[in-house]
């Protein structure tokens, strides 16, 4: 009975300490400036990290369609995700 007791301690610790790290999370994300928080996705998050390995998203532009094309190259518009500029 004591075994299962301080299992049960255990683990109620565990869920304590995760929901620790989760508002120590939101509560650094919230005084991160737009820059830095975007800055620290490009390099963590993983959604991000597919674009720029499917060749979406080039730094802080994320690629969308094709205005026009020649010989020698391709243009395509691309969003700044800060200023959300073409």
């Amino acid at each position: 009975m004591t075994v299962s007791n301080s299992m049960a301690d255990s683990s109620s610790r565990e869920r304590e300490n995760e929901g620790d790290r989760r508002n120590i999370e939101q509560q650094r994300e919230k005084s991160l400036t737009p820059y830095e928080r975007l800055t620290c996705d490009l390099a963590h998050d993983e959604r991000y990290l597919k674009e720029i390995t499917l060749g979406k998203r080039i730094g802080f532009y994320r690629i969308r369609g094709e205005l026009g094309s020649g010989n020698f190259c391709q243009v395509k518009m691309g969003i700044h995700s800060l200023t959300r500029g073409k």
